[in-house]
Order: C-alpha cells, then sequence, then structure tokens
C-alpha cells in the first residue's frame, strides 16, 4: 500500500491502512441463503503482494477471479490470460469488468482513475413500473411434508382472497415498494411535493438523500464530490437493499468504500444523520444514539387505513456517540439482540422515557415530537 509509518503514530497507521484497502480489496460470496442472512454475507479480502501489483486496464491481457476448493477449505484466486502475450508484457486486469457504459466505468473506477463528476445532474429520474416489478414472476421448490392432512400453497394474494374470502394474512399486494429499501426511496420521492431548490436537500425532508448503487452509482459520486467541494459533512450509510437487523450495513465517509461496497451485492447509500438526537446513558456516562420504534396495522389501501401502536420500542446504543471510529457497531448502531455485546443491552420503558426525553431536551415536548 506504499504508506509511511516512520512520522505517524499507530492510530494514524491503521486509519490509513483503512482507508486506502478498499484500492486492494476483493469480495467474494458463498450464497448459503438457505442457511439465513448470516451464512451469505459476503467475504472481503486482498490479494497477495503479486496480485495486488496487477494494474488496471481498459483493455487488460488478463482477468482474475476468486475460487473456493471445499474440499480443503482453501480460497485462491484464479488467473488466466485473455490475449496473447509476450515475454516481458505487463500483466493487466479490468477493475470494472463487464461494465460497457462510460459514465459507469467512470465512477466505478473513482477508487483508482480521479474523475470529476460534479458536472453529473443530481436529478433522479424515478424508474419505470418495471422496476418494481423486478423478481416479481419466480419458482419455489415444491416442499412435500410428511403426514400433513392437507397444505396448500399460494403464489399470490389474489388467489387466498378468492378461495378464501373471509381469510385475513399479513401481507398486501405490492408491499415490496416499502419493504425493500431502494423501493422504499423511490416510492416516498414520487409521493413528495417536486422541491427544485437545492439538489444537495433530501426530498421528502424525513428521508435521507439516497441512491441505490446499483442505478444510480454516477449521480451519487457527482453529489459526493458536489458536498465535498462545498466543505458539507460527506458521512453515508450504505444498507443491502433487503436484509434487516444492520446486516451487511457500514458507514463511511470514504468514497473509494462506498464505490466499492456495491461489488458484495445491490445496496442503497443514504446520507448519514450526522448530528442526532441523543439519549444520556447514566451507567455509560455518556450521550448514545438510540431509535424508537412503532408497530403500525395497515388495515387496507383502498381506503387507506392505517393506525398507530403508541407504547412504542426503545433501542439504545452501547458507546457515546461521536464521528470517529466508524466501525465501531456499538457506537453507530442500535440492534444489540443479534451482536456479542448484548449483555449490555439497554431497556427503558416508554412511559420513564417520555419524562426524561423531555429533561434532557428543555423546549422539545415529546407530544409534539411524536
Amino acid at each position: 500500500m506504499d504508506i509511511n509509518s516512520e512520522e505517524s503514530s499507530v492510530e494514524e497507521v491503521k486509519e490509513e491502512i483503512l482507508t486506502t484497502m478498499w484500492k486492494f480489496n476483493q469480495t467474494y460470496t458463498f450464497g448459503n441463503f438457505d442457511q439465513g442472512s448470516e451464512n451469505a454475507l459476503p467475504k472481503w479480502y486482498i490479494m497477495d503482494e503479486f496480485g495486488s501489483r496487477i494494474q488496471h486496464s481498459d483493455d487488460p491481457n488478463f482477468r482474475i477471479v476468486p475460487f473456493f476448493y471445499a474440499a480443503t477449505e482453501m480460497g485462491y484466486s484464479l488467473m488466466w490470460p485473455v490475449k496473447d502475450i509476450c515475454l516481458n508484457d505487463e500483466a493487466t486486469r479490468d477493475y470494472a469488468f463487464g461494465e460497457q457504459q462510460q459514465l459507469e466505468r467512470q465512477a466505478r473506477l473513482i477508487p483508482w482513475v480521479t474523475s470529476d463528476l460534479t458536472e453529473v445532474s443530481l436529478v433522479q429520474e424515478e424508474p419505470t413500473l418495471g422496476y418494481f416489478k423486478t423478481c416479481q414472476h419466480y419458482g419455489l421448490p415444491v416442499i412435500y411434508y410428511d403426514g400433513a392432512k392437507k397444505i396448500t400453497g399460494y403464489g399470490q394474494p389474489r388467489e387466498l382472497s378468492e378461495s378464501c374470502p373471509g381469510c385475513l394474512i399479513n401481507q398486501f399486494p405490492g408491499e415490496n415498494v416499502v419493504t425493500i429499501k431502494n423501493r422504499l426511496a423511490a416510492t416516498a420521492r414520487r409521493a413528495a411535493a417536486p422541491d427544485p431548490v437545492d439538489p444537495l436537500v433530501s426530498n421528502p425532508k424525513w428521508l435521507p438523500v439516497t441512491y441505490d448503487l446499483q442505478r444510480e452509482l454516477p449521480k451519487f459520486v457527482s453529489h459526493f464530490q458536489q458536498r465535498e467541494k462545498n466543505g458539507l459533512d460527506n458521512h453515508w450509510i450504505c444498507k443491502p437493499w433487503n436484509l434487516a437487523r444492520s446486516l451487511d450495513t457500514c458507514i463511511s465517509n470514504n468514497i473509494d468504500q462506498i464505490v466499492r461496497i456495491r461489488e458484495s451485492g445491490p445496496k442503497v447509500v443514504c446520507k448519514y444523520i450526522e448530528n442526532p438526537v441523543l439519549y444520556y446513558r447514566e451507567d455509560v456516562g455518556a450521550k448514545v444514539k438510540f431509535d424508537v420504534r412503532y408497530l403500525v396495522l395497515l388495515s387496507s389501501v383502498e381506503p387507506l387505513k392505517l393506525f398507530a401502536y403508541q407504547i412504542f420500542f426503545l433501542r439504545f446504543a452501547n458507546q457515546p456517540y461521536s464521528l470517529e471510529n466508524l466501525d465501531e457497531y456499538e457506537k453507530h448502531f442500535t440492534v444489540m439482540n443479534y451482536h456479542d455485546g448484548g449483555e449490555h443491552l439497554k431497556q427503558v420503558h416508554y412511559d420513564n422515557f417520555i419524562p426524561e426525553f423531555e429533561a434532557q431536551n428543555p423546549g422539545f415536548l415529546w407530544q409534539d415530537v411524536e
């Protein structure tokens, strides 16, 4: 990585490594979706000195892919020529392999090839209906249950409503427009009134600026670079389209990392709220992040009927909040039930939280916030 460590502290060297490594990181996924979300998470690795020295070229003479040999549980990088080479020719590979669109290639190559994309429009072109229908038509395996009296499978809600008109299920047709993150962002923007005043400001206001990295990477790079030029905060949070519990989620102000993170699977990137409302934890002796979870009941779409359960649930981070150590889970995330730090799980009843919130935030009544 050519990092000069002679005049830097250990912590500075660590930070430099964590920043620079995204020019070298590679990724693969086992695809163990049947074993649960955790086992299907992507793996990141760095090749040895030889592999890491192979430079980028738009006209490469080699290809490299990861290969995992299950018999020995060993990972390898397979390398082979894609054109005739001569003695002493430099080995090169395409860091944006498979990308043919020029603007997309520029954005994907940002970690290695400097490009100014600030002229790219920030106006987000809302997707067509086909975008929301993606992956709607798929086949499911037939599962036979021994000893079962009668089991009937329904692929679409309409089938169930017609065969069992009095049956209620916890699902609505097309609900993925709000349960999948990239579609939620598109749906929210479509429902909001146009606000062309400042393209760097989120619209609607309750939703942080959000980009689908698979579809809007050049726009995100343009947005990042414009914020950088204007001296604005540039912390972002990257999330998979369709995972929960903060799995495969990261916070970063490193454009190299954000551009590369999309290689491990479909992601959205949202502007990170850098100055959130905090809660003082006496056991920590400092203010921490927290979130409020409400249960809502959608009983009808047409006409719209939505009910909110006023007894809410609270979740707290375990470490004092700051914009440092962005990889420190217990500082920046609040879901502790499934985390190693769960033994420090903080629980506060909503009845106790309301007076504490108002005492910690003079001038703000919970009834107005809610």
